[in-house]
């Protein structure tokens, strides 16, 4: 289940019709950018928007919907606005700013903000868009190599460019091609990893995903493709310790089943065996909880921060009217959130019933397996030291982890307890 990657038109429509009875204050229906100014700069080049244009009623509205918290409430707020035709390049690109500092009114706003612009892109953006879109398309033909060199190329010019407009951007000019281009750098990273892990460059993969920021959308998908990456390069420490993110108290308690075969075949070299009895026993527990339907939607809403957002803007104290929103709103909204949830929930239900099965059956065979003469065991991970020096955070791999921040900081500290074989 992800929304990020199965995002098109009719859920961009069925979106926007959810709710589509709001009528916004009178004071806001039709934004206005009266004290906007502009920069005039080259043919081409999008004008920038100078911060200081004083708020108008509607940069008034966002910004208390922000101090409420009240993010059910600006969700909305914004689809309403949304399905204005009187948008201003200005009000969509405050709207754009507020939904990333707000993602708690969904990333799927996110989403929908993109395929509405107002704004005409630069021929940059086409350019970097119709070469991701091709190195995606060469990485679907099985041609890693060339999409790495393609992603590298375009990684490279973002963050050059990046670069250059941090050092020439003034205080009070707010630059949308800078802006624009800093939103799509962690896809591309994202694109990256997966495109070197495919030509076989694990070590590199798992550095690419290291980058990618915790903030992002896809940040527990981006955890388990590092598991992978840094369990193919050789390195269980790392694997470990994406696992051990993955296990972050902001996402699901329980994993894809293919992390637990992974860290049963680890632990396995590893030779600790209780650490492999607790994760077997994890494992079955998972299973007995898909099977007596314990594992409910409220658990499963943590498998990313997509739908864990969603979840957590159907909290009771979200349905006070306030802030011009009814409660006869608020409820359509929160059933509206909750049938997606529902069905999302049943679909992926069924995938990990088929799934865990066979994890299971697979488990046993690594479990039977004999390490001295099939696997080759792990004598050595990075010292503490040594993870001292690598700016990595050090704690056990069993903690839960609180701050959303620290995702993909971790490294595992438990050594091989494997006997000398000669």
């Amino acid at each position: 289940m992800k929304i990020s990657t199965g995002i098109r038109l009719s859920l961009i429509l069925a979106f926007l019709g959810a709710g589509s009875s709001f009528s916004a204050p009178r004071s806001t229906q039709a934004p206005a950018a009266k004290n906007a100014k502009a920069v005039r700069g080259k043919p081409g080049v999008r004008k920038n928007i100078r911060k200081d244009a004083g708020p108008d009623l509607f940069t008034q509205t966002l910004q208390t919907f922000l101090e409420d918290e009240d993010y059910l409430g600006l969700r909305i707020f914004l689809k309403k606005y949304a399905l204005n035709k009187k948008k201003t390049k200005r009000s969509w690109y405050i709207t754009r700013r507020v939904l990333d500092v707000a993602p708690q009114a969904g990333f799927d706003l996110l989403y929908v903000w993109k395929h509405i612009s107002p704004l005409k892109r630069t021929p940059l953006e086409v350019r970097l868009q119709n070469q991701w879109q091709n190195a995606q398309q060469l990485m679907l033909r099985k041609k890693f190599s060339a999409s790495v060199d393609v992603l590298t190329g375009l990684a490279t010019e973002i963050r050059g460019k990046l670069s250059k407009l941090e050092a020439t951007q003034k205080e009070d000019v707010v630059d949308l091609e800078y802006e624009n281009i800093t939103i799509v750098y962690p896809y591309i990273l994202h694109s990256l990893g997966r495109a070197l892990f495919g030509a076989g460059r694990f070590a590199e993969s798992a550095e690419v995903y290291s980058w990618i920021p915790s903030g992002y959308a896809g940040i527990r998908q981006v955890l388990f493709e590092k598991m992978w990456a840094a369990y193919r390069a050789g390195d269980a420490g790392g694997a470990l310790a994406a696992i051990a993110s993955q296990k972050s108290a902001y996402f699901s308690p329980f994993l894809e089943p293919e992390a637990y075969l992974l860290q049963i075949y680890l632990y396995k070299r590893l030779c600790r065996s209780n650490e492999l009895e607790n994760v077997l026993k994890e494992l079955h527990y998972f299973r007995d909880s898909l099977k007596d339907k314990s594992f409910s939607l409220v658990k499963w809403a943590g498998w990313d921060m997509e739908s864990l957002t969603l979840l957590r803007l159907l909290k009771k104290n979200n349905y006070v009217e306030k802030n011009g929103i009814s409660k006869a709103l608020r409820h359509a909204e929160g059933r509206y959130i909750y049938s997606r949830l529902k069905k999302l929930y049943a679909a992926d239900v069924n995938r990990l019933n088929s799934q865990i099965s066979k994890v299971i059956a697979f488990s046993g065979m690594a479990v039977l397996s004999n390490t001295s003469s099939q696997l080759k065991p792990i004598k050595k991970l990075a010292s503490r030291a040594e993870l001292l020096k690598s700016s990595k955070e050090i704690w056990p791999y069993d903690k839960g982890e609180e701050w959303l921040d620290e995702i993909g900081t971790q490294h595992y500290l438990g050594g091989s307890q494997c006997a000398d074989v000669k």
